[in-house]
């Protein structure tokens, strides 16, 4: 239940704290800060594409409506 009701507001949370602790760091170069902040921001743009293939495959297989049930392997009973 927590990581369908906080998991992408986590992730999103978790990037701008390496956004922001990439920025204020003295030790790492900025040839590499800029890679870094590259990967960040396509970090940021894949989330609504998982989002979509998640149920893309929900709908082609019919298992894990959820994305958090996916990640945590939690299937719903079936009596059949």
């Amino acid at each position: 239940m927590l990581i369908e009701s906080f998991g992408a507001l986590t992730v999103l949370e978790a990037v701008r704290r390496l956004e922001q602790r990439m920025r204020e760091s003295t030790k790492i170069p900025p040839v590499e800060k800029d890679k870094f902040q590259h990967y960040l921001t396509a970090a940021k743009g894949l989330s609504p594409f998982l989002e979509q293939f998640h149920k893309t495959l929900f709908y082609l297989f019919g298992v894990y409506y959820n994305f958090s049930k996916r990640c945590t392997g939690i299937n719903y009973v079936s009596l059949s």
